[in-house]
């Protein structure tokens, strides 16, 4: 995908909100100023500060950060770097993945969900189709896409795992064992 030479919207990042339409996060420069191209299902436009700042915010907006939401990632896929987050409700995650580093300058987050299809023989600047029907030009090459794309498949699946365990099911396996009537009250 090109970025044309229209004009785009810039909003400010207390402005931003996330939402499931959300397909790229894609940082840019201007004036020696860091925005984010938001490109969405039906739009596309700026937001005024880091795509890490912007990735942090959709955390934020459902009670975690963006380093809680790496650990969980962690934890799930069992890799260490170049982690896809989990955003939103456990019964529908959005998951997001980095193409590089997340502390790396030109780092894009990708939506999982926002794939169609991807060219599997490019070495460098793997192409994808999003649902959008938009040819867009990554900075990974095709293997590193199938790394992300396994890894975001792993986190989806376990939030599908976590939706259909019964909710009543204790299934902690004790470690040690404490009789009620010898426990004090602070």
């Amino acid at each position: 995908m090109n970025v044309s030479n229209e004009f785009l919207t810039v909003i400010r990042l207390k402005d931003f909100q996330f939402n499931e339409d959300i397909l790229v996060l894609e940082p840019w420069k201007y004036d020696d100023k860091k925005f984010t191209l938001v490109i969405e299902t039906e739009q596309e436009y700026l937001v005024h500060a880091s795509t890490k700042r912007v990735v942090k915010k959709c955390c934020s907006i459902f009670g975690t950060s963006l380093e809680g939401a790496t650990r969980l990632s962690k934890e799930i896929t069992r890799a260490n770097s170049k982690l896809p987050i989990a955003i939103g409700p456990t019964t529908k995650p959005f998951v997001l993945f980095p193409t590089l580093s997340p502390d790396r300058v030109f780092t894009r987050w990708i939506s999982f969900t926002g794939i169609t299809w991807y060219d599997p023989g490019a070495l460098y600047e793997c192409e994808i189709t999003l649902k959008n029907g938009l040819s867009y030009k990554t900075n990974i090459s095709t293997s590193s896409l199938q790394t992300q794309i396994s890894r975001s498949l792993l986190i989806f699946r376990y939030y599908e795992t976590l939706n259909h365990q019964p909710m009543n099911k204790f299934t902690q396996k004790p470690f040690m064992r404490i009789d009620r009537d010898s426990l004090e009250r602070p």
